[in-house]
Formats: structure tokens, C-alpha cells, sequence
């Protein structure tokens, strides 16, 4: 005996029901902590550890630099973003978890 999926037949003036909206957790803003490194910690008054809500890199550095006026000219600059030990350079769109250890530095050179 073999199982087929079969549509499922709806009597007349009745709606198909939908699945309901699943949205991602990577497409979901997640608490983050945020980390400066280096001269970056100068900017921003001394401070070092920030938190904020983002999804992904960009947004990231978006609601930093508007929740924390003092890092925008810094942020506005190439800063080097390093997320679980892996460095982002260019990658806005990088997705971002809660939990994740996430640290801002000047921008690295060298090959």
C-alpha cells in the first residue's frame, strides 16, 4: 500500500486555509553583545561592551552608531567586524545569533 498526498478539496465559498507565517530566526532582530577592540574603545569614551538589537551586521552597525552617537563617525569609517572568530569584511548582510561573541576593531591590513 503506497500513501499519496492529495489535494485537499474545499467545498464552494470556503477559503484554503494557509500555513502560518514561520519567519526565521536569523530574520528576527536577537539581543546582542558588542565588543570594541583597540583604539575604537577611545571613541567611544572608554566604553567597550554595548548591547543592541540587530539581525545582521549592517543593521548592526546601524543601530549602534544611532543608539550610541559618540561611535557613528567611527562606524561611518572601515571598522573590522569579527563574529565567533570568523572575520567580516564587507559582508553586510551577514546573519547574527544571540550569544554569538561579536567584536568591532580598526580595520586590519596586511595579507
Amino acid at each position: 500500500m503506497t500513501l499519496t498526498s492529495r489535494p485537499q478539496r474545499h467545498r464552494p465559498g470556503m477559503k484554503p486555509k494557509k500555513a502560518p507565517a514561520v519567519i526565521p530566526a536569523t530574520l528576527v532582530p536577537q539581543k546582542l553583545t558588542v565588543r570594541l577592540g583597540g583604539p575604537l574603545m577611545s571613541a567611544a569614551g572608554g566604553d567597550t561592551v554595548f548591547e543592541v538589537e540587530a539581525m545582521d551586521i549592517m543593521t548592526m552597525l546601524e543601530r549602534l552608531g544611532e543608539k550610541y552617537p559618540k561611535l557613528k563617525p567611527v562606524l561611518a569609517k572601515s571598522v573590522t567586524v569579527v563574529v565567533d572568530g570568523h572575520v567580516y569584511r564587507g559582508a553586510w548582510l551577514q546573519p547574527l545569533k544571540a550569544g554569538s561573541e561579536i567584536y568591532l576593531l580598526p580595520p586590519l591590513s596586511g595579507g
